[in-house]
């Protein structure tokens, strides 16, 4: 998705590699202060850290957020009722604020921020 918006990035075969790729241009940011630096447009990475696909375990882009959730647009989720993922199916889900230590380790910012 941040290729066809321009962002020059490759193309990441696990999610880990996305948070490895901003950690490499200063774009990634640790699960330690999210609300402070997550932006719209951002990719929150779930599980417990980069290392292998058992670690980190999926990606959704940041559509909105603020003090108490944080909603993602994400691809390929399990939705209330269902008993597997769907591949086709993109979907907003929302996460509340006691719920972000458990679900993200981090997150990636495609280009610098305009404020």
């Amino acid at each position: 998705m941040w290729q066809r918006a321009g962002v020059d990035i490759p193309t990441l075969p696990l999610t880990g590699d996305l948070y490895r790729w901003g950690i490499a241009h200063g774009q990634a940011y640790s699960d330690k202060n999210l609300a402070n630096d997550m932006h719209v447009g951002d990719a929150l990475l779930f599980g417990t850290g980069p290392q292998t696909r058992f670690t980190s375990t999926h990606v959704g882009i940041v559509s909105r957020f603020d003090e108490n959730s944080v909603t993602l647009i994400e691809g390929n989720a399990i939705l209330p009722g269902q008993s597997r993922k769907d591949p086709h199916r993109v979907t907003e889900k929302t996460y509340p604020r006691d719920a972000w230590k458990k679900e993200f380790y981090g997150g990636v910012r495609p280009s610098n921020p305009s404020r």
